[in-house]
């Protein structure tokens, strides 16, 4: 148990990192279509744009913002006497309302007290949407941008409770599996499309990072070469002291050959004085020889 590793730290998330999380995540909202590997990715290039790679794992990004997801819900819909209370002590509240407003409407339309919401249909009713294009209403149930059509002779209708005529018609076997065949190809194109928009979207924000990416490679390279053109200039002043050193130490050899040759004609000089020296004094003591002599010849006589 003593050699485990201690567990790193979480990182704390600042102001500004948590209101740029709500702002890329409301950005990249379409990256997220459920699928894991998408998801992943979507989170990588929002953890990119945040500068907290190495700081952050996509895992713990995705956390922190369920986190947020479900504290914004219970504060959206909180227990009764308690809804203005608790939104105002949560700071983030106003910008995760403006991103999850919609996905989380305050009221939302409810059929339980309406008797006939309940209540199936066994026909197939037809509505005209515009340009006499037909749409199949399942259970008798009109839509909302609808236009109601006035039921002719022979036909089956029924009233709604809005006074709208629901006209029934009888429908082909083969028409009505034509038209579900074409419902299904046409929402695997609709995928299909929203899969390479999305695509398309990363690739763009992938290239926009590359750009930067480039520019910031183009700057340091500037500064380097800024940089190597200073060290050319130190090294070209140190060549030129090199110079100057290796002449001053040519002259100052200049000089000591002729201190040394100055030296050597002082010996000389100082040897041939001390011999003309001794030679003077040997004929002196020579002539103090002759003199005591010829003293001495001159008191025989």
């Amino acid at each position: 148990m003593d050699n485990e590793p201690a567990a790193k730290p979480s990182y704390f998330f600042t102001i500004p990192d948590t209101a740029k999380l709500i702002k890329l995540r409301a950005e990249n909202d379409e990256l997220f279509d459920g699928r894991r590997t998408a998801a992943k990715a979507a989170w990588s290039l929002i953890l990119r744009e945040m500068g907290l790679e190495g700081k952050v794992t996509t895992e713990q990004l995705s956390k922190k913002w369920e986190n947020m997801k479900k504290k914004y819900k219970e504060l959206k819909f909180p227990p009764p006497g308690m809804e203005q209370e608790q939104r105002i002590t949560w700071q983030w509240y106003g910008m995760m309302d403006k991103v999850l407003g919609d996905q989380y409407p305050s009221s939302q339309v409810s059929t339980v007290d309406d008797p006939f919401s309940c209540l199936p249909t066994k026909k197939m009713c037809l509505s005209q949407l515009g340009n006499d294009t037909l749409e199949l209403i399942p259970n008798g149930l009109l839509l909302d941008n609808s236009e109601a059509v006035a039921a002719p002779a022979g036909d089956d209708s029924e009233i709604g409770m809005d006074g709208a005529i629901r006209v029934m018609k009888p429908l082909d076997m083969n028409l009505e599996a034509e038209m579900d065949n074409l419902r299904r190809e046409r929402l695997g194109v609709e995928r299909e499309q929203a899969e390479v928009d999305r695509e398309r979207l990363l690739l763009v924000r992938e290239r926009d990072l590359l750009e930067r990416e480039k520019v910031t490679v183009k700057t340091d390279k500037a500064q380097l070469e800024k940089d190597w053109a200073t060290v050319e200039q130190d090294r070209a002043a140190v060549e030129r002291d090199k110079l100057s050193l290796e002449k001053d130490l040519a002259a100052l050899e200049k000089e000591k050959l002729a201190v040394t040759r100055e030296r050597e004609r002082l010996k000389t000089a100082h040897g041939k004085k001390v011999s003309h020296s001794e030679a003077d004094s040997a004929a002196h003591a020579d002539r103090q020889k002759l003199r005591s002599l010829f003293e001495r010849l001159l008191e025989k006589f």
